[in-house]
């Protein structure tokens, strides 16, 4: 997906960089974030590093705070695997997380909401699923407010579908 910066009021929308390393680190870092998004967290720069530059080749999206341009949350889309393994250009699956502060604020809805509408204008993409464990409600909402609808689930997550075609 392309994206070229974007300011939708208090976030900003744009491409991962090199320069975002320590604040990369301080997300992929933390606890809290790591267990509601289902992820050991990094316990080091050098795997930050590793990490980050995988997310930046497969176009990951940051948001940023717009006054300070920091970084404080992802949104990360991955090609779905078909029945032989291989990839499903058409179907994404869909990452996301926000730092605590900016959680239940509106941010995630909205930076979706900017992603899902580059996507439809792409016309590539046809279905659109996120995956989160039940307990996190927040992540539940995101997807709601943004038109997806129950797909699947199992004892610990549910996973929803966004269709854009």
């Amino acid at each position: 997906m392309r994206i070229s910066k974007l300011n939708l009021g208090k976030i900003t929308i744009d491409r991962l960089s090199f320069a975002d390393l320590d604040a990369y680190f301080e997300l992929m870092h933390n606890d809290y974030i790591a267990k509601y998004c289902g992820f050991v967290p990094i316990d080091s720069r050098v795997n930050a590093k590793m990490l980050l530059d995988s997310d930046i080749e497969n176009n990951t999206v940051a948001i940023r705070d717009s006054d300070s341009n920091k970084l404080i949350g992802l949104i990360n889309l991955f090609e779905n695997v078909g029945d032989n393994n291989e990839p499903l250009s058409t179907e994404l699956d869909l990452g996301y997380l926000i730092q605590g502060d900016y959680s239940h604020k509106g941010y995630m809805t909205l930076a979706l909401s900017k992603v899902i509408e580059l996507l439809k204008f792409e016309n590539k993409v046809k279905k659109l699923f996120g995956t989160f464990k039940k307990d996190n409600v927040g992540s539940m909402n995101v997807l709601k407010k943004n038109g997806f609808i129950k797909f699947s689930s199992d004892s610990e997550t549910e996973t929803w579908v966004l269709n854009l075609k």
